[in-house]
């Protein structure tokens, strides 16, 4: 009867007595799946996400997590293999009983209610494929498409305000430039025209020829006056029109725009004063029919940058995804090296890449042939203990 030592020198990695406890063999096989594994100690480490797999308890950033015996068992088998996509057939023959029903619709559910508590970032799916449990999360800035586009509709959008209001400040003062020329011109004519006459009172003639100020309530009027009283006016349409006005309202209650200007009169000394005005309702009429066109121009040149912006940061990631594809297909063993990138800005990357896939697949071609020459040199041995196995009793 072989003994323990026996055991080991006949190559096993552990040996169990007999009689021997279940629970000390299950111990044991666990160890011996850690170290396969690469773990040397019963806790499994995956960024900030630890997991004891001796007493099943978790915690994530030093914090401890509730799971329950199903979510631990999911997640120990997802760290034990972390880094590899596995799928959900594997994922439901290690969880479920080999008689029982696996129900992937189950196992979605408990992985959905996994990546809550632990983070939905750290467990990656892979459509078609399976899932993958990322060593550790970047916390690196992404570039995100729909991000870029919303800030640079942002900005576009507030470089457009800014110069519609910008334009439109420009045009109120240009309307507002013309109409204050037109109220002086009329305002000059009618000084020109100003005679004192022998009553006493003062006489325009001719009067201005601006047909607007012959149209009852235009809001167009003029008058002269000493300060006292009205000598002189057109103020078409009110029973008011006599006396004037005063303010900046006409009779129906409207907004007027006035312009105001001293002088003297042939045939006396005295200081007179003439008041012109228009409706304030036709200065904001002819700001807005110049606005309304430049409101379109602006809205049109704000859809074409937008459409541009799109269409620009699609053809800058093309590159990018034309890059990923390469690399995914040496990834899947269907090209032996990347192709020359497209960008300029991308062939370093590509360069370092494929020096590093050859590096790899040297030491890969190097690991092979020591391997091969380790099976030879163990050939003869192993024959011989098998040999010797046969003889024993």
């Amino acid at each position: 009867m072989v003994g323990q030592g026996g055991g080991f020198r006949a190559g096993a990695d552990d040996y169990v007595l007999k009689p021997f406890r279940m629970e000390e063999v299950t111990l044991r096989l666990s160890s011996l799946i850690r170290r396969a594994a690469g773990h040397a100690t019963a806790e499994l480490a995956a960024g900030g996400l630890v997991l004891d797999t001796a007493t099943g308890l978790a915690t994530l950033e030093g914090m401890p997590l509730r799971l329950t015996a199903f979510e631990a068992r999911l997640l120990r088998y997802l760290m034990l293999n972390k880094g590899r996509v596995v799928s959900r057939t594997e994922l439901s023959e290690h969880m479920y009983d080999r008689d029982a029903d696996r129900d992937f619709r189950s196992l979605e559910v408990v992985i959905g209610r996994l990546r809550k508590k632990i983070g939905e970032a750290r467990v990656e799916t892979r459509r078609g494929e399976g899932y993958r449990l990322l060593p550790a999360i970047r916390h690196e800035v992404a570039i995100h498409p729909r991000a870029m586009l919303a800030w640079s509709t942002g900005l576009t959008m507030a470089a457009l305000v800014v110069a519609w209001v910008a334009l439109s400040a420009v045009l109120a003062d240009f309307v507002s430039r013309r109409l204050d020329a037109e109220l002086t011109a009329a305002a000059r004519g009618v000084m020109a025209a100003a005679r004192w006459d022998a009553t006493g009172g003062v006489a325009v003639v001719p009067s201005p020829a601006d047909a607007r100020f012959e149209r009852p309530l235009s809001g167009w009027y003029w008058q002269v006056s000493d300060g006292a009283a009205v000598l002189a006016l057109a103020f078409v349409g009110d029973r008011h029109a006599r006396r004037g006005w005063r303010g900046s309202d006409r009779p129906d209650g409207a907004a007027l725009v006035s312009h105001v200007a001293g002088f003297t009169a042939p045939g006396d000394g005295r200081r007179l004063t003439v008041t012109v005005t228009l409706p304030a309702a036709e200065a904001e009429g002819a700001l807005a029919v110049i606005r309304r066109p430049l409101t379109l121009a602006l809205a049109v040149l704000g859809a074409a940058l937008m459409a541009a912006q799109v269409l620009a940061v699609r053809a800058g990631l093309m590159d990018l995804t034309y890059f990923a594809r390469a690399v995914a297909a040496v990834r899947d063993g269907r090209a032996k090296a990347l192709p020359r990138a497209r960008a300029a800005e991308l062939e370093p990357l590509s360069d370092e890449l494929n020096r590093l896939i050859t590096a790899n697949a040297a030491q890969l071609e190097r690991a092979r042939a020591h391997a091969g020459d380790l099976a030879h040199a163990l050939k003869t041995p192993l024959a011989v203990l098998a040999n010797r196995a046969r003889t024993l009793p």
